[in-house]
């Protein structure tokens, strides 16, 4: 019986042991693609709101991150993201007002590996961070919506992927992230936005 019991459980260890290694190691990387925002509100001072649609954009990405061996990797991130306003619709009337918008984040990240023992590795994750937007004026039939302003607000993301092992060293990354923020105040307006970012990246590991 005693066996038995010793075989069970070096064959669980066995199995725990392949199922939850991996390697401990430091990365650096980079990745671009394209931002697809969602609609937002902007409201004003006395309360009234109008909606606001932007165009696809820009989203660019720097990070670094340590694998722990056992799937999870913690990772510091630097994100922006450009775009422009599209329309405005406030009381039934649509106008273009040439609003372009930036966003600067500053994100902590966690992810887990799905550890498969080949070149790639399906992962999901998210983060939280803050994120720092400058919104140029807005103009409506002559009349101006908001000034140029800047300002900062709690941003956070989730999203999954794929890395893709090219060699010892280097990993393609492809990866969609959902980013949200909290409310923005810009001049005397505020806003919120979220965007679906779809990735292209690289990955250079550290030994």
């Amino acid at each position: 019986m005693w066996r038995f019991t010793v075989s069970v459980v070096c064959v669980l260890l066995l199995v725990t042991s392949s199922a939850f290694a991996g390697p401990i190691r430091t990365y650096v990387g980079a990745s671009a693609g394209f931002t697809l925002p969602g609609d937002s509100t902007v409201t004003d001072a006395d309360g009234i709101s109008a909606d606001v649609t932007y165009d696809p954009g820009l989203s660019l990405s720097g990070f670094v991150g340590h694998e722990f061996g056992m799937g999870l990797r913690l990772e510091g991130e630097v994100n922006y993201k450009k775009t422009s306003v599209d329309k405005f619709k406030l009381a039934g009337t649509t106008s273009t007002p040439g609003s372009d918008f930036e966003s600067l984040g500053i994100m902590a990240n966690a992810y887990y590996d799905f550890l498969t023992n080949r070149n790639f590795t399906p992962y999901a994750g998210g983060g939280i961070g803050f994120s720092s937007a400058t919104m140029s004026s807005a103009d409506v039939n002559g009349q101006r919506m908001w000034n140029s302003d800047n300002a900062t607000a709690f941003a956070y993301q989730v999203g999954l992927g794929c890395s893709v092992m090219i060699d010892r060293r280097t990993a393609f990354d492809l990866g969609y992230r959902y980013y949200a923020t909290g409310d923005y105040k810009i001049d005397q307006v505020t806003t919120k936005v979220n965007s679906h970012n779809i990735m292209l990246g690289l990955k250079y590991y550290i030994y």
